[in-house]
């Protein structure tokens, strides 16, 4: 990407234009690289939901929230946009027709991912938590919850594994927030 930096001169403000490269040319560059093709998605959520009007609400609001979000309505066609997407984050129901949440989590741990993976459920007994993180689900939130909240625990894991933990970047005294 590249930042332009204009001013008309002393206390006249300034203009700072950052321009990102799109998810199409990062693929495009990937693929010429000698990389297998897949969907680049930086901030890429996968929500993995089989009740419609939460799955549609929960992708609508981690988008006001400036994420890329991708749905699956069952754990067939979840395991199927994983593998196409290989999203930063998933946020899995248990509960799922198909592959429910609990093997959807194994399959995606014994292929070797090691992205972010937090159920979301109205299972709330300590047995069936318990279980879910020792499949390999770094956390489990239960529904209802707040949005405030799940973006704060995905800002966490984000964090845990390297990616960006705030919408802000810090370059020396320039600051750039993604909001």
């Amino acid at each position: 990407g590249t930042v332009d930096a204009h001013s008309r001169g002393r206390d006249q403000g300034s203009e700072f234009v950052v321009t990102l490269p799109s998810a199409a040319r990062a693929a495009d560059a990937a693929a010429g690289a000698g990389e297998s093709p897949r969907a680049v998605s930086p901030t890429g959520i996968l929500v993995i939901e089989d009740n419609v009007d939460a799955c549609d609400a929960m992708a609508e609001l981690l988008r006001m929230h400036g994420h890329d979000v991708s749905v699956a309505l069952d754990g067939l066609d979840g395991m199927e946009r994983f593998n196409a997407l290989l999203p930063r984050v998933v946020l899995c129901d248990i509960g799922l027709p198909g592959i429910d949440g609990l093997q959807l989590v194994k399959n995606i741990r014994q292929r070797g991912q090691s992205m972010p993976i937090l159920l979301l459920t109205a299972v709330d007994t300590v047995t069936s938590r318990v279980r879910g993180l020792d499949l390999g689900a770094d956390d489990y939130l239960v529904k209802p919850f707040d949005i405030d909240e799940l973006e704060a625990r995905i800002r966490v894991q984000l964090r845990r594994c390297g990616g960006l933990s705030s919408p802000q970047i810090t370059y020396g005294e320039l600051s750039f927030d993604m909001t």
